[in-house]
């Protein structure tokens, strides 16, 4: 078998018998044990969750039972203790089973219908006498309810002759006001005598009860007016002697005439309630006596015979004549009678009418939600009767409106963060009114030619073509007006940053070191409104070369391979990027090569005088005086030895430039985007422009946020009223897209917005009045289900784009995004990285499309932009003591990369499609072959068209690409799986590569528990922080778990600060300073009010430059100890702006604390607020 499901044992500790209790719990955990033995997966029942009509999670659980100390089992069964354990386990096995033999008695089978030893009713009589004393105490005499009590005495005692399967009864029907009676009287009475019963006597003298044999049997007595008077053979012989029994017991209420078993006196008090006599009056006209659910099929109508059921719903106007006009019933029933009990028939059986009055997502009720609306929007009255004042009314439109400014505030402030591909802010696209409406357009039900023809012709690249000759139109005076004021401006703008830049040169030239000028230009750099000048950003760049080669000429081990490479990437980069931006001056030009030239880099085709357009910038000598590194005439040696590659170029590039190489895949220029689109890029935009659904398969980071964003564009330029919903199946997901739309689009409308949200919890402007809708996929699917908005609004939908479509596979939540594909109106785009099976995939919903209309394509795009590179840390197995952020990592925290061919050490020869290699991957892939290769001529042979630099020929004087690594990687691969078959030869390979990995396990646990883990964290963020790898997310599947981490990292850092303070004299000499500062305050704010008055005339007067007291907080975390990095745009002031409302939703201290040192959380458990802070 696959799977074996069964009980773990753990409900034998509730056994009666206690002397076999651990024996029987062990015995059932044998048994498990020997189908793991056996391979066989178990399944505990007490693990399994259903929710409807679906496993909802199975999972084993380790359940300690009380049994003794070598007794207890787990059920994680590793190897090892099966083959120590083996021997003694068999041992416990054959004692207890002879205990349980021993200890167990014989088993006795009772048949209760043919049984002759009848079942004891004594727990019954108990019970019987309790609740008749109750009922008889509380009740007037009242022959229907005593009646009824009588019947449900009966029904006691009939129980324990009827088998399982006889209790299957049919509903049955009563009379409304008898079910009244039954509700109202009787029924409370016996409920809580039963309570009364089982908390005096526990649940061992518990009685059974079964509604249905109840209300049959009164039926019974109800429809026949003449019934046996012998209850023999009515209930039968056994049930009659029970009954016999139970009025001896209850002899006092029989001799006071209250209570009788007698068939006929039943008969006599219950045969009036007959449902047949029951006045039901026809229903007023104009109204139609509704059945419940009515369904009318020809097909299914035959098949759904069996559980058809059609109840009349009287109206409440027959129910109140009925009751008016009926004087003799209600004779019967005492004037404190609920009448409106009568009303609700089918109390008892399964007719009662299902209302559904709450939403899906809250138990809040739909009445009450939709009175407070009319609260607020018509001023109608409390609950409480009192009016709504206008001044209530203002109050709450005030509110609103508080509440929208901090929600739009809080948006506009997380679109501020977002940065483009190129790590530039987001640019607002301003897009004028279309001054059309969607009615306007082409229909649907045109063809894909007449649709095409219709749109906008695709621009064609200027490059690719030759423009004709033609005289250039004469400019008018107001444009050439316009022209001139524009290049004035440009000159400006250029004097004014030239200017600014040289009073930041002046400053940085002051800075002793190196390092603490980079640190300088680091915070320049990261003026984003500054560095959108070109010339600006090509001069802070050549001056980060300047500072670059410094660093590297006075370091200590400037000769060492590895710090070669990390100055050679770091000055490649420089230059690459300066090449691109393409203002780069002659002279910054010629700098720049004699560095490549210097380092051995001098085929490169960039930064060549030809390369760019001689203007009156490039013209322009460098701002500043740049380090020599090399002598003017280059026949003498080298200045500088070590200033060069560590390896050759092509080796270098693969080695260590991999992750900065052109990724673009057949890129080609389109005039539709702002970036060179791949080819499956443009193939997208082909199939978008003829209104086509897509399909898009491509890896994170591939470049799949384009497409969405260009169908918005298309929406939004095209009409009006056209609307693009944008599905996302997260709600922060949603709040980064909503940030992104706020930061891309504006657009003035006439009436609506450009965009909304609306999910569960939040909602931003109408959703149904605006051009672009992020929703998640339930209000998507409520809103395509609504009749209202089915005439107006769906009608307008042009696009529904479906983020992380694999989402319908999983099992909450799937069936709406499928019926999001089946309903939807319009062509769908939906975008994944992870789905399994997507040609099988795209074959349903293909043939949804085709239904619908509309042409349908897969595009799959495989490659990733950014690989991912795996590494694991070794753990220090003793405490180890942090000092700070400044200190040095404990060696024995450290990562080990892992190769990706790694994975091939545990025996599999097969090499997955999805099994994808970095350059320096393929480069030691390659290396480890040669070794092998050495030994054989023939595989030296075969390796030799891969030899880096004969393989890299035709790239000479440019760059290596990622798609001349792709194409390395799978010839590599392919003599890889020849020499596969040669078990020896692929072992020779594999192991050097996994020699690195195997190193590391032997130097830590290979399986370290939670101690160990949360002992190293902080280590391992340190290590982090060393390498420059923060900021970093670090993922757990237990919120609690999260939690613990981000404590424990608060708590590290604090105490660690703390302690560094107590001991620091340098701290507690800036702190005596500050302090003295601050205790002058007073004397310092006289003085400045005495040089006011002592010069009246001047207007102002100069300022004193700021000090580093006004700035300092001793309460503020110091750097050595936060991970609060450079790296954020985030000030101090929003920090303490934000954490100030935090505290007013109830944020935990511990969080903002944390929020302070650079550590958030995130879970769905997290305050609504503070999620949405972490999220920007």
């Amino acid at each position: 078998p696959m799977c074996m499901l069964c009980n773990d044992g753990a409900q034998f500790s509730t056994a009666r018998c206690a002397a076999i209790t651990n024996s029987a719990a062990l015995l059932q955990r044998h048994f498990i044990f020997t189908l793991l033995s056996n391979g066989v997966a178990v399944v505990s029942l007490e693990a399994v969750e259903f929710r409807g009509s679906k496993v909802k999670r199975i999972s084993l659980v380790r359940r300690a039972l009380h049994l003794p100390t070598h007794q207890i089992l787990s059920f994680v069964y590793e190897q090892n203790m099966l083959l120590k354990r083996r021997g003694e386990l068999v041992e416990l096995m054959r004692s207890s089973e002879e205990n349980a033999l021993e200890a167990l008695p014989e088993p006795q089978h009772l048949d209760p219908v043919v049984s002759s030893t009848p079942p004891s009713t004594q727990a019954i009589e108990i019970w019987a006498q309790t609740a008749a004393d109750e009922y008889f105490q509380s009740n007037p005499p009242d022959t229907t309810n005593d009646a009824l009590l009588a019947v449900f005495l009966l029904h006691l005692i009939v129980l324990p002759y009827v088998s399982i399967s006889d209790r299957s009864q049919k509903p049955v029907t009563l009379h409304p006001r008898l079910e009244s009676k039954l509700r109202a009287h009787v029924m409370p009475k016996l409920l809580d005598a039963l309570n009364q019963g089982l908390m005096k006597h526990g649940a061992e003298r518990r009685i059974d009860m079964d509604g249905r044999v109840f209300l049959n049997l009164l039926v019974a007595f109800t429809n026949d007016p003449t019934p046996a008077e012998d209850l023999s053979v009515l209930l039968g012989p056994g049930p009659a002697d029970g009954i016999k029994s139970l009025a001896v017991s209850l002899h006092q209420h029989m001799e006071s005439g209250r209570l009788s078993f007698a068939t006929a006196a039943l008969s006599r008090a219950l045969t009036r309630w007959r449902h047949d006599e029951a006045e039901v009056p026809p229903p007023p006209s104009g109204e139609v006596s509704l059945r419940l659910l009515p369904f009318h099929n020809d097909v299914f109508g035959e098949c759904l015979k069996p559980i058809h059921l059609a109840p009349d719903v009287v109206p409440p106007a027959a129910a109140t004549s009925s009751s008016s006009s009926s004087s003799s019933e209600s004779s019967f029933v005492g004037e404190s009678e609920d009448f409106s009990a009568s009303q609700k028939s089918g109390w008892f059986t399964n007719t009662t009418t299902f209302t559904d009055d709450q939403h899906w997502h809250n138990t809040r009720k739909i009445t009450e939600a939709f009175k407070e609306k009319r609260l607020v929007l018509y001023g109608e009255k409390r609950g409480d009767d009192r009016p709504v004042t206008k001044a209530d009314l203002e109050w709450l439109r005030r509110k609103r409106e508080r509440s929208h400014q901090r929600l739009m505030r809080d948006i506009h402030r997380h679109a501020t963060t977002l940065t483009g591909a190129k790590g530039a802010p987001l640019q607002r696209i301003v897009i004028p009114a279309a001054k059309r409406l969607i009615k306007d357009l082409p229909t649907a039900k045109e063809s894909p030619a007449q649709r095409r023809s219709s749109l906008p012709s695709s621009p064609v690249n200027p490059k690719s073509r030759k423009e004709p000759k033609a005289q250039q139109p004469k400019l008018t005076s107001a444009e050439k007006l316009r022209q001139k004021i524009k290049d004035e401006k440009a000159v400006k703008t250029l004097s004014e940053s030239e200017v600014w830049w040289k009073q930041q040169l002046a400053q940085l030239e002051k800075l002793p070191t190196p390092e603490r000028k980079a640190e300088l230009l680091g915070r320049i750099r990261r003026n984003v409104k500054r560095m959108e000048d070109p010339w600006l950003r090509t001069e802070t760049l050549l001056y980060q070369v300047h500072l670059d080669v410094s660093r590297w000429i006075y370091d200590s081990e400037s000769g060492e391979p590895r710090v070669q490479a990390q100055y050679c990437v770091g000055l490649l980069r420089t230059a690459s990027e300066v090449h691109d931006i393409g203002v780069a001056s002659d002279a910054a030009k010629t700098f720049l090569r004699s560095l490549l030239d210097t380092i051995g880099l001098s085929d490169l085709d960039i930064l060549k005088p030809s390369s760019v357009k001689s203007t009156e910038t490039t013209k322009k000598l460098l701002t500043f005086q740049p380090i020599r590194f090399a002598h003017r005439d280059r026949s003498k040696p080298p200045l500088y030895p070590f200033l060069k590659l560590p390896s050759h170029a092509i080796d270098f590039q693969l080695d260590h430039y991999g992750v900065y190489m052109d990724r673009s895949m057949d890129g080609q220029y389109d005039s539709r985007v702002s970036f060179v689109p791949d080819a499956w890029q443009r193939n997208v935009l082909d199939r978008l422009d003829k209104r086509e659904s897509v399909l898009v398969v491509a890896p994170t980071s591939a470049g799949k946020t384009f497409i969405s964003y260009y169908a918005m564009e298309q929406v939004l330029r095209e009409s009006d009223d056209g609307v693009l919903v944008y599905v996302a199946p997260t709600k922060p997901l949603v709040n980064q897209i909503v940030a992104e739309l706020s930061a891309r689009y504006e657009k003035t409308l006439k009436s609506g917005t450009v965009w909304a949200a609306h999910t569960r919890d939040w909602r931003v402007y109408e959703p149904h009045k605006c051009q672009i809708l992020v929703t998640v996929p339930e209000m998507l699917a409520i809103m395509l289900l609504s009749p209202v908005l089915a005439e107006k609004w769906v009608p307008r939908l042009r696009w529904i784009v479906l983020d992380e479509i694999h989402t319908i596979g999983q099992q909450e939540g799937g069936a709406v995004w499928e019926q999001l594909l089946l309903f939807a109106p319009c062509p769908i785009i939906g975008l994944s990285a992870t789905i399994g099976n997507p040609e099988e995939f795209s074959q349903w919903l293909g043939s949804v499309q085709e239904q619908h209309g509309f042409g349908y394509a897969l595009i799959q795009h495989k490659h990733r932009y950014s690989h991912l590179r795996k590494f694991t840390y070794t753990m220090s197995r003793k405490p180890v003591e942090f000092k700070g952020l400044s200190s040095t990592p404990p060696s024995a925290v450290h990562p080990i990369h892992i190769h990706p061919m790694s994975v091939l050490l545990s025996g599999t020869r097969v090499l997955p499609e999805d099994l994808a290699l970095e350059s320096g991957d393929c480069l030691t892939l390659y290396q480890a072959m040669l070794k092998v290769a050495d030994q054989s001529s023939e595989k030296r042979a075969q390796l030799a068209k891969l030899e880096p630099r004969k393989f890299f020929t035709r790239s000479q004087g440019r760059l290596l690409n990622q798609r001349d690594v792709l194409d390395y990687e799978a010839q590599l691969k392919s003599l890889l799986a020849d020499w596969s078959k040669e078990t020896e030869a692929y072992d020779k390979i594999l192991r050097p590569i996994g020699e690195a990995l195997s190193r590391g396990h032997g130097e830590c646990e290979a399986m370290p528990d939670q101690k160990s883990i949360y002992m190293n964290l902080i280590h391992v963020l340190h290590d982090l922080q060393r390498r420059g790898n923060l900021p970093a997310i670090l993922f757990n599947f237990d919120r609690h778990d999260c939690e613990v981490m981000a404590r424990l990292l608060l708590k590290e850092l604090q105490n660690a600060e703390k302690e560094w303070k107590e001991s620091s004299p340098q701290w507690q000499n800036k702190l005596a300073k500050w302090e003295a500062w601050v205790a002058a305050s007073k004397q310092r704010q006289r003085a400045s009010e005495r040089a006011k008055k002592a010069k009246p005339q001047e207007d102002e007067i100069p300022t004193e430059a700021k000090s580093w007291e006004e700035a300092f907080d001793p309460d503020d975390p110091l750097p050595e100890f936060s991970f609060a990095g450079p790296w954020t745009f985030y000030s101090k002031e929003e920090l303490e702006e934000d954490i100030e409302d935090l505290k007013r939703a109830g944020v935990q201290e511990w969080a903002m604390n944390a929020l302070k040192v650079g550590i958030a959380v995130h879970h769905a458990g997290m305050n609504r607020k503070y999620r949405t802070l972490i999220e920007r």
